[in-house]
């Protein structure tokens, strides 16, 4: 069984104060064993080294002379935010893995960095965490800590616990904002997941116009395994900011979309494209979470309770024939008074 299989078990079966100390643990395994002179050439732990910015010297021009293209895409996804600004760097914790990147993940340090127009640090999520850092774009809320501001961020399950500890400014949705500590669970809190703002922050290019797929990348192989060509199959495994912008120029100018990543599905949203989320039921690699971040994300721009469409992935499916497209129709005046307040918290950090 693969790791990212074993995180999402565990995430589903465990108690999140045991998940949280499990990864804790593996983190602290992972950093002795990458001091260790006969692992330190390991691609695991290159990777491990990337992700605890910044890398040095030695190990920049070692990572050139491996030839490892993905290994160095990753670690100039994190380079591209920590440029020189005359400002005091924004320290921001989001799920960073895996190598290659996630979508909707590598979305918050471009939105944060483009808002706050300074230096993005990244903050590892399994660390300690004892300097003030900010949580924002993520099913991330129940990582928070005692130094954590949170600007965006949501739950991943009705059971997440929550740091009473943490600051909250502003959080993804109103079921996130009924589960926070009593002490935070004010009706003025606002709630906007962050991504809406994308569409505030760029101009897409434009592109072909085509009917695109765009699977969660937990469901990838799922999706590529089906016999159709109606439907062009893109890859939500992107990190880098100009390879985050071509996705969203693809998305903004296509005919339709059909996706299982919840925040493809949002940027469809924002740019008024047709677009359908789905929920595969026999996928072999779940996404973690009992799935309430759907209802959760959508319910600060939607009338309805939102869920995305279940579906039986079979090689001779037709998507067309199981799965509707529409516009969706959100509200753009929340979003747009949530931007100006994200915008205000993040230069007060």
């Amino acid at each position: 069984m693969s790791i990212i299989k074993w995180k999402v078990h565990l995430y589903n079966w465990l108690p999140a104060p045991a998940f949280r100390l499990l990864l804790r643990i593996y983190r602290i395994g992972v950093t002795g064993l990458t001091s260790i002179p006969v692992f330190r050439s390991s691609r695991w732990a290159f990777a491990a080294r990337v992700a605890r910015r910044p890398i040095s010297a030695a190990d920049r021009r070692l990572l050139s002379a491996r030839g490892d293209s993905k290994l160095q895409q990753w670690n100039e996804a994190f380079e591209v935010y920590e440029g020189p600004h005359s400002a005091p760097p924004i320290n921001l914790a989001w799920v960073h893995k895996p190598i290659g990147g996630n979508f909707g993940d590598w979305l918050s340090p471009y939105i944060v960095a483009k808002v706050a127009n300074r230096e993005v640090h990244h903050t590892d999520l399994t660390d300690a965490r004892r300097s003030r850092h900010v949580l924002s774009l993520g099913s991330i809320i129940s990582r928070a800590n005692r130094n954590s501001i949170v600007v965006g961020s949501g739950v991943n399950s009705l059971k997440d616990a929550i740091d009473q500890r943490a600051t909250f400014r502003m959080v993804r949705g109103y079921i996130t904002r009924e589960l926070l500590p009593r002490h935070a669970r004010s009706a003025d809190l606002p709630c906007c997941d962050p991504g809406f703002f994308v569409e505030k922050l760029y101009t897409p290019r434009k592109a072909e116009a085509s009917k695109l797929l765009i699977p969660h990348i937990n469901h990838h192989q799922l999706f590529a395994s089906i016999d159709q060509d109606e439907f062009e199959l893109l890859s939500a495994q992107v990190c880098r900011k100009d390879d985050l912008e071509r996705l969203i120029d693809q998305i903004a100018s296509a005919e339709e979309v059909i996706t299982s990543a919840m925040h493809v599905f949002v940027i469809s949203c924002a740019y008024g494209v047709r677009c359908a989320l789905i929920k595969p039921l026999d996928a072999d690699i779940k996404v973690p979470g009992d799935g309430i971040k759907y209802r959760d994300c959508m319910s600060t721009v939607m009338t309805r309770d939102f869920y995305p469409v279940a579906v039986r992935v079979r090689k001779q499916m037709r998507l067309r024939d199981e799965v509707e497209t529409r516009v969706e129709s959100i509200d753009r005046l929340h979003i747009e008074a949530s931007f100006s307040y994200f915008k205000d918290v993040l230069s007060e950090i």
